[in-house]
C-alpha cells in the first residue's frame, strides 16, 4: 500500500463508495422523507467493501486504524448484514474503497 495519510485515505474513499457505488436516491438524509416512495432497489449487496476493524496505538495515542474487506447487504437504504467478504459473489463491487457511516450535523435542520 503506498504512504497515504489517514485522512486522505479517508477522504477519497468515502466520496468514492458513497457517491459511485450507490444509485441515485439510495440514502435519504432528512427523516421527513423516509417513508416517501423512491427508486430505490429493495435490496444491494456489495463485495470488496473495506471497513474499520480496530486502532493502532502509540503508547496512549490511535495514530491509524486496522481495516478489512466485507461483504455487505443493504435493503431499502439500511445495512442490513455485514459478513466475511464474498470475492466471488454476484454483487456491486465496491473494489476495495473505504464505507464509512453517514454524518447528521446535529446544527443544520
Amino acid at each position: 500500500m503506498s504512504n497515504l495519510s489517514r485522512k486522505k485515505f479517508i477522504q477519497s474513499a468515502a466520496i468514492a463508495v458513497a457517491g459511485a457505488s450507490l444509485p441515485m436516491g439510495t440514502l435519504i438524509a432528512d427523516p421527513m422523507y423516509a417513508n416517501q416512495p423512491n427508486n430505490v432497489s429493495s435490496k444491494l449487496q456489495f463485495k470488496n467493501i473495506r471497513l474499520e476493524t480496530g486502532f493502532k496505538f502509540d503508547e496512549a495515542d490511535v495514530i491509524a486504524t486496522t481495516t478489512d474487506l466485507f461483504y455487505v447487504e443493504v435493503e431499502h437504504g439500511k445495512i442490513v448484514k455485514i459478513s466475511a467478504n464474498q470475492p466471488h459473489a454476484d454483487a456491486i463491487d465496491a473494489q476495495g474503497l473505504l464505507m464509512l457511516p453517514s454524518f447528521k450535523d446535529m446544527h443544520i435542520t
